[in-house]
């Protein structure tokens, strides 16, 4: 399913024309025992592609064992990358139908998942992302947000702007190490101190201290979206599910 919504992403993607989707399931030859789950290109950038599905922690022992499979994950993906460039002519086979006046010449690797736990985190030179993210960012050219206005629904987009000299596939990383929609997260997060008595039959108090959501209605939505560091890039766009009905 994953490897369907991305095709389905490139073709609709104002990047197609520089975007391949090369494989799922890839064996390189220097380590066949290695498997890349997703594989495409933006112009000379292979992006290597770990897939991690991740329940949602709540106990402290969870989040610690949703750390380590996350790092386990991002190191799983660098040594692929480093495989991968040893033998980037190994692209061509996967993708025998490649211009060859456009060789790949750099590797990026990323950890995509259901969380946004580390959306737009770094890990060393792996880069974290939801999957809604890197859909978003491929096939809109920016992230798309629901707003409400008078009752009336409209989609506002983030939109990726290319700085000079930079690289679709650079264009494409940044965003995703900025991510629009983890700041906004990030934006609704307050924190909550609870006042515990203790069990001991003492007067002392402990503080539980935990972080919790608190979105804006929709009506005020866009006003908090525009408060954001990519306000200024907002624009309205079209319902992407008009197209499909």
């Amino acid at each position: 399913m994953m490897e369907e919504e991305l095709r389905a992403a490139i073709e609709r993607s104002p990047y197609r024309d520089h975007i391949r989707f090369v494989g799922s399931c890839l064996r390189p030859r220097l380590k066949p025992d290695e498997e890349i789950d997703l594989l495409i290109l933006v112009g000379d950038t292979a992006f290597v592609i770990e897939t991690a599905t991740i329940p949602s922690p709540a106990e402290a022992y969870e989040f610690l064992e949703t750390e380590k499979r996350l790092n386990q994950k991002a190191g799983q993906c660098r040594d692929q990358c480093t495989i991968l460039r040893q033998d980037l002519a190994q692209i061509d086979e996967w993708l025998e139908d490649r211009d060859p006046t456009n060789p790949v010449t750099q590797v990026a690797g990323l950890v995509i998942t259901n969380s946004y736990l580390r959306d737009g985190n770094y890990v060393g030179d792996i880069c974290h992302c939801h999957w809604e993210t890197l859909i978003n960012i491929i096939s809109y050219g920016g992230m798309h947000f629901g707003v409400l206005r008078n009752n009336q629904e409209f989609i506002l987009k983030a939109e990726i702007k290319n700085v000079a000299d930079e690289t679709i596939a650079d264009s494409i990383l940044n965003a995703l190490r900025r991510s629009p929609k983890a700041e906004f997260y990030a934006a609704s997060l307050t924190c909550a101190d609870m006042h515990i008595k203790g069990y001991d039959q003492t007067d002392q108090e402990g503080i539980y201290r935990a972080w919790k959501m608190e979105f804006p209605s929709p009506h005020d939505l866009e006003e908090r979206l525009k408060n954001c560091s990519f306000g200024a890039l907002l624009v309205e766009a079209e319902d992407p599910l008009l197209n499909q009905r």
